[in-house]
């Protein structure tokens, strides 16, 4: 079993030997965490832990490429934010002539000097079209395994929206993410303003096409698409040892891969995050079947604190539900680490007004309400 998804080829997916197999691929990434330099430790109870900058509380969500201006602007509303979260494509920060770090070192900058803190949100997923084509976040260069026959397989697969998407079930795929995953670890840890640096969160877990659907890209392999992302979110965990990271988890070509990959965060000490927090939308993502009964499973009581940081992100399509509807169920449901709320003009304020009323929310709370304690995956990191 260990060498089979070690091997990093896809393997046939079998409905009843695959909850088997994944409970031993989470058993020895936790062994081998023990053997990395840069690993987090083993808790005598056999979990991972790692000591991170912890900052929780509510932040706000650029989906652009914002300026310091900008980015100083929407902080102006004081202490109800603890900074922001703010995304960045693949694309934009691996291009033909090498790698282009300047705009997250100028926002380290930039919230280090305002006391902030900044959550990254590397984007490899697109949706949609523009003028026409599929929009893509990521290299234009990116290819797949060679072929049995000759020629190469395509590196990313057109999805339902349109766009072009990562195919992260591919080992080539996966191994060149890895790569630039490195990359932005050695760049964040030798950054000088990297304390203001708070967490990093990867793209959403779902697969936007069924697999017969997919062409030019290697078949699809339930296994593989789940061994090969835990991969990426481990690695990228170990190599950045002093920062949480969270994996944006939500469908993958449906729900039963979703408590399979939350296993192996857990097994991790990887974060438990998304792209939708919304109490009454999207069936999908709904206890008991959907995700959130996956943070409801891990979150902590009064006496003890959630098993593993958890936040998540209100995005466009969750701004039609009251502010007031949303943080309470993130709260109180959910018992998040941290909200993301998306910079929206009229919405923003209405969280800000939301977050300002003691009614609704401690004024004394650095955390804005929502769970400050440190999750069993973390213990404080003195700098």
């Amino acid at each position: 079993m260990f060498n089979q998804f070690f091997s990093l080829k896809p393997v046939p997916r079998s409905p009843k030997k695959s909850f088997s197999l994944l409970k031993t691929f989470a058993l020895a990434l936790s062994l081998l965490g023990a053997q990395s330099c840069y690993a987090p430790a083993i808790s005598s109870a056999g979990a991972v832990t790692k000591s991170v900058r912890w900052h929780p509380g509510n932040y706000v969500l650029l989906l652009g490429h914002a300026t310091a201006g900008e980015i100083n602007s929407v902080l102006s509303a004081g202490p109800k934010f603890r900074g922001i979260q703010k995304q960045y494509l693949w694309s934009d920060l691996e291009r033909p002539d090498g790698y282009h770090f300047e705009e997250i070192g100028a926002d380290l900058q930039t919230l280090r000097q305002s006391n902030k803190h900044l959550i990254i949100q590397l984007q490899y997923r697109a949706f949609g079209t523009s003028s026409g084509k599929p929009n893509s976040a990521c290299p234009a260069n990116l290819r797949g395994s060679a072929m049995p026959g000759g020629g190469y397989y395509g590196g990313t697969y057109l999805t339902k929206t349109g766009s072009l998407d990562p195919a992260i079930w591919d080992p080539a795929v996966t191994a060149r993410l890895r790569t630039f995953y490195k990359a932005v670890a050695e760049y964040l840890n030798s950054n000088l303003n990297a304390q203001a640096l708070e967490a990093v969160c990867l793209s959403e877990t779902s697969v936007s096409q069924e697999p017969s659907a997919m062409t030019g890209v290697m078949p699809y392999s339930s296994d593989a698409y789940i061994a090969n992302l835990s991969y990426g979110f481990r690695e990228l965990s170990y190599d950045l040892p002093h920062t949480v990271v969270i994996q944006y988890t939500n469908f993958g070509v449906g729900l039963d891969e979703v408590p399979l990959i939350v296993q192996l965060e857990k097994a991790s000490g990887v974060g438990l995050g998304g792209p939708d927090l919304n109490p009454v939308g999207n069936p999908g993502l709904q206890a008991p079947r959907g995700v959130y009964q996956q943070y409801i499973n891990l979150a902590g009581d009064q006496y003890r604190p959630n098993a593993i940081p958890m936040g998540t992100a209100v995005q466009p399509m969750d701004t039609g539900t009251a502010p007031v509807q949303t943080y309470l169920f993130g709260k109180n449901t959910l018992h998040l680490n941290y909200i993301f709320w998306l910079n929206k003009s009229g919405y923003i304020d209405q969280v800000t007004q939301v977050l300002s009323d003691p009614k609704i929310v401690s004024q004394g709370d650095a955390a804005g309400g929502l769970d400050y304690r440190y999750p069993s995956s973390t213990t404080p990191y003195m700098y």
